[in-house]
């Protein structure tokens, strides 16, 4: 299902390499993230949120924004004329799942800041390079984030007008109390 992948690296130099390679070096998907069993639960992940005020340690990180950017990237590689692309194999499921999950778990503003995507997207309208590198034209690359990220950001916009909705409920509470009755006092002579 994978295939060969075009990035930048951090030293902005476009990179090709097999997916495998690329997938082994992102810690996430080593299995980096360490998980609990809870009684009667499934497991689940035990990354602490970082502090909205740390740095972004982008080498050696466990959030799941980061396993979604990866895969993310791998869909937005465009396919040939006879493989199925993401969004007509899973529709636009597979991206609702996702952001859902980042809106949930709150990294939606890590996401937008650290994906390897969006990160390609700006650095390609900096340069304007037009080129292909191994058969996969940055500029076909480049048309699929854009429309991934203008799917993205309705999603996290519905997500939000939705969440701060349960929200507003869920801080307000609507207690009526009651006196207590009154029941005639009976005196026994």
């Amino acid at each position: 299902m994978f295939r060969n992948i075009l990035y930048y690296n951090l030293n902005n130099t476009l990179c090709y390499q097999r997916a495998s390679a690329v997938l082994r070096a992102v810690p996430v998907l080593r299995g980096a993230a360490q998980t609990a069993r809870l009684p009667g639960r499934a497991a689940v992940a035990r990354a602490p949120a970082p502090h909205h005020h740390a740095p972004a340690h982008t080498d050696d990180t466990n959030e799941f924004h980061r396993l979604w950017s990866a895969l993310q990237f791998l869909y937005c590689i465009p396919v040939g004329d006879t493989q199925f692309t993401v969004e007509e194999l899973f529709g636009e499921g597979l991206h609702w799942a996702g952001c859902t999950i980042i809106a949930l778990l709150g990294q939606q503003r890590r996401f937008e800041a650290l994906d390897f995507c969006y990160h390609i997207l700006r650095v390609q309208r900096v340069d304007g390079k037009d080129e292909s590198v191994k058969g996969i034209p940055l500029k076909r690359m480049v048309d699929r984030i854009r429309r991934f990220q203008v799917l993205n950001s309705q999603i996290f916009g519905v997500l939000a007008r939705h969440l701060a909705a349960d929200e507003e409920r869920a801080g307000v509470e609507h207690v009526r109390c009651f006196p207590p009755p009154s029941a005639p006092i009976h005196q026994i002579n």
